[in-house]
């Protein structure tokens, strides 16, 4: 009985304890003077940053270009900023009765943790028949501008038997550069009304400082339309973001929900854009609803 009370003070103190040091600001004097001789920041290296275990947290940037994303009170936090800035973090824990402060020192990393997003087009000459069509990666434009040069590997005989590019192979290897868009045609032979998707393996090449990395067993779904792109993105609140691949007009209404799914914002648009006023910073999902090509959904993140 004597450990279960001594338990419900120690959280009660914590709580109350970090209640009181989150209305406070930490920086100043402090943050010149913390260190962590004793290794209780962890710098993960992807401008995360872990602290030993605890009952509870308090984190904060104390000096430097860094901003602390989400929740600055979990075991883990993520800081963000312009590449290469350096920023001092602190984090305050609660462990074993007492507060226990640590500082470290870090520089923000150029993130490469790049999704591919592919969109296709299939135009066909007859049911039957061949065709032609292509392929573009289909990004922020502020993604692209970090990339040199795309190469594309198709191989869909395991899907389509029979079938055949124009160059008599059912393998076809083609390059997409920044001057043309990444838009990389093809055109087949035949059996063009049986086409919906290609498989494509993608070997991509930066220049921004991000290793070269292989993505494999892309699905693009082709169809006659465009896709949709919607840039900046990550944007902030109160931004004015835009999208392309559709036209306002052609839009039912454009949903805005949470990660979880919750709607938190319904738009009418009327232009190629639409506002961010009220979104806190996490993860939405764009749903374009339109009367001619259904629902398409997109994710936007908000920093």
């Amino acid at each position: 009985m004597k450990k279960i009370l001594l338990l419900i003070i120690a959280v009660g103190f914590s709580s109350t304890l970090f209640a009181q040091l989150s209305g406070k600001d930490l920086r100043g004097p402090q943050c010149t003077t913390c260190t962590d001789p004793k290794d209780y920041i962890n710098d993960n290296g992807d401008n995360t940053f872990t602290a030993d275990s605890a009952q509870a947290y308090f984190w904060q940037i104390c000096s430097g270009q860094g901003t602390i994303v989400g929740s600055n009170t979990g075991q883990t936090v993520e800081v963000q900023g312009t590449p290469g800035n350096n920023f001092s973090i602190k984090v305050v824990r609660f462990a074993l009765g007492k507060c226990i402060e640590a500082c470290e020192t870090g520089t923000v990393q150029m993130s490469c943790d790049f999704d591919p997003d592919l969109g296709g087009k299939l135009f066909c000459d007859g049911p039957g028949q061949g065709g032609n069509g292509n392929v573009k990666l289909a990004m922020d434009p502020s993604e692209l501008q970090d990339i040199s040069q795309i190469t594309y590997y198709y191989d869909i005989s395991n899907n389509y038997p029979g079938f055949e590019f124009s160059n008599g192979s059912t393998i076809m290897t083609a390059t997409g550069t920044p001057n043309n868009g990444f838009n990389v045609n093809f055109s087949f032979d035949s059996n063009c009304q049986t086409i919906s998707t290609f498989v494509i393996d993608l070997y991509i090449e930066y220049n921004n400082g991000c290793p070269d990395e292989w993505y494999d067993n892309i699905e693009v779904t082709l169809s006659s339309y465009s896709p949709i792109i919607i840039f900046p993105n990550p944007g902030r609140g109160n931004d004015t973001i835009n999208f392309d691949g559709v036209d306002y007009k052609n839009i039912d209404k454009l949903e805005i929900r949470n990660i979880h799914g919750r709607l938190v914002k319904s738009i009418k648009p009327n232009g190629q854009t639409f506002e961010t006023n009220g979104l806190q910073k996490g993860i939405y999902l764009v749903n374009f609803v339109t009367h001619n090509r259904g629902e398409i959904q997109k994710k936007l993140v908000i920093q």
